[in-house]
């Protein structure tokens, strides 16, 4: 038989790893959608932060950049490519899919010792990011889990630069970068420490050439991430926004305090003590620097310091459990990959051959199988479990229900009545397209609005806000016409507001309509 080409060699043995490789991410995805509640997950009518996401596909695509609100631009416009509005909650199911792939291409980036071994700490990667409690909370109609995918293939992609440099790869580094910064506002945080890890790599190893041009795509990089802030994401912030999460930016002097309490809190959807995920995860960053790449460790080991420094500046909340997601994943795969790396290294000290490759998959799949058991309560999770303990608002809020009754029985001459938390969720479920106003009070910057005077809108939650709405409502319905009744849709109440309400509809004859979770009061006798 003749002896094969150099190339065509160096193919077959390609073919031949993909074929080894290719099944093992798909069997993640498979472990990802059967252990997450899917059907749940999208069944939920949307809670009141989840509507004022939701919405913006009533209005125009011109409107985005004032309708996204606080969450990336090119997250919400991904949402207009979802058929069923019901089922918008596939797009951070399908990013959730998308970080697991994150956590498997981390470690497979990595130049291990044999493809069995590389195939051993990318399903021990990838099935820990799976089974992170955090994970099955992250189901709500948010960016978070896109912030999680981009932070892990920011950091694998960097890893994939510095295996062979080339112009190509760099272009590609940017082009990720590019697309990241527009789905989460967290790949400048993390794309600046990874793109920093790779440019201290060249110049650690005096590759001139590379670290220039890395420097060059690093500046590229930095001006696509200034574009998109300023050109987009700026337009979302507002003082109420920042206010709201002003707890979440503590000063220097604090952090002594504050770090310690807010970890502690955290762990609870770790799955595992902190006193053993950090020093796993120690491991990961040391793994990733000894088995070639790296910047990946500088990457993953720059990023706690980067954060925390943006939660001092107010930049960015600092442990918050949603906000920092992409945080919690990023420890829980480096977590893993350092179970990965220590079992290799105890696999080869006992045997360097095949059955110390095949030690090392027995010892790290055995620990994730223990992490599994630890987690497996958090399975199927939908929302409402009370063995855990925990209940989301889409569980308990249904304005989808209370609108969708109204719509059904009222009248022509009825006055629809929404209070000041329920105008989001209302303006998605209302069949009529909703208008808009500027509010700065609000953390989106902005409120439905509707010119048909049969719909009533709370211009807020307090007391003067409540009883001018009602007095509104009550008058537009005396001019309605005789027997006018006035439908108030109302969610996320606080107790203060239910007081205020029950307060200005005293001298009202009042009757509750049952209408899914939430009772839906009926107005009449003026």
């Amino acid at each position: 038989m003749p002896n094969l080409s150099p190339r065509l060699a160096l193919a077959r043995c390609r073919w031949s790893r993909l074929l080894i490789e290719a099944p093992w991410p798909a069997a993640l995805l498979v472990v990802t959608f059967v252990i997450h509640d899917v059907p749940a997950a999208v069944r939920l009518p949307y809670w009141l932060d989840e509507a004022w996401v939701a919405v913006s596909v009533r209005y125009p695509v011109t409107d985005l950049p004032e309708v996204t609100s606080s969450t990336p631009i090119g997250w919400t416009a991904l949402l207009r490519l979802i058929p069923d509005p019901d089922a918008l909650r596939l797009l951070p199911l399908a990013f959730l899919g998308v970080s697991v792939l994150g956590g498997y291409a981390v470690a497979t980036v990595l130049r291990w010792p044999s493809t069995a071994h590389r195939v051993t700490a990318g399903l021990t990667t990838g099935l820990a990011v799976v089974l992170l409690p955090a994970q099955h909370l992250r189901h709500d109609l948010k960016q978070y889990t896109a912030d999680a995918a981009v932070a892990l293939l920011l950091l694998a992609m960097v890893g994939f630069a510095e295996a062979t440099w080339s112009y190509h790869r760099l272009a590609l580094l940017i082009g990720v970068s590019t697309f990241g910064v527009l789905v989460s506002h967290t790949a400048m945080l993390v794309g600046g420490c990874a793109v920093g890890g790779l440019v201290l790599t060249a110049l650690v190893r005096k590759q001139w050439r590379a670290a220039a041009a890395t420097s060059v795509a690093g500046l590229v990089i930095v001006m696509a991430f200034g574009a998109a802030y300023f050109g987009l994401a700026k337009q979302g912030s507002h003082i109420a926004m920042a206010n709201y999460w002003n707890s979440f930016f503590p000063p220097l002097a604090d952090l002594p305090g504050y770090l310690p309490e807010r970890v502690r809190l955290l762990e609870r959807i770790m799955g595992a003590p902190w006193q053993i995920l950090l020093p796993f995860a120690a491991a990961g960053v040391v793994g990733a620097a000894r088995l070639g790449r790296l910047s990946v460790a500088i990457g993953a080991a720059m990023l706690a310091p980067a954060a925390v420094a943006a939660g001092v500046a107010r930049l960015y909340p600092l442990l918050d459990p949603r906000t920092s997601h992409f945080m919690l994943v990023t420890v829980i795969a480096f977590a893993a990959l350092g179970v990965a790396y220590l079992a290799t290294l105890l696999g080869r000290a006992l045997n360097r051959t095949v059955p110390g490759a095949a030690f090392a998959a027995m010892l790290a799949l055995t620990i994730v199988g223990g992490y599994a058991h630890q987690t497996s309560p958090w399975f199927r999770f939908d929302g409402d479990d009370k063995a855990l303990g925990e209940r989301i608002p889409a569980a308990s809020e249904d304005v989808r229900t209370q609108v969708r009754y109204v719509w059904t029985h009222r009248r022509p001459s009825d006055i629809v009545l929404v209070g000041g938390a329920a105008a989001y969720g209302f303006a998605f479920y209302w069949p009529e397209k909703p208008g808009r106003r500027p509010d700065p009070e609000l953390g989106t910057g902005w409120r439905p609005a509707y010119a048909d005077t049969s719909i009533v809108l709370a211009a807020g939650r307090d007391a003067i806000s409540i009883r001018s709405a009602i007095v509104t409502a009550t008058e537009n319905a005396k001019r309605s016409g005789p027997g006018a009744v006035v439908w108030v849709i109302r969610t996320h109440v606080n107790a203060t507001e239910e007081r205020k309400w029950k307060q200005e509809t005293a001298n009202l004859k009042l009757r509750l309509v049952v209408a899914g979770g939430d009772a839906v009061p009926r107005l009449e006798g003026w």
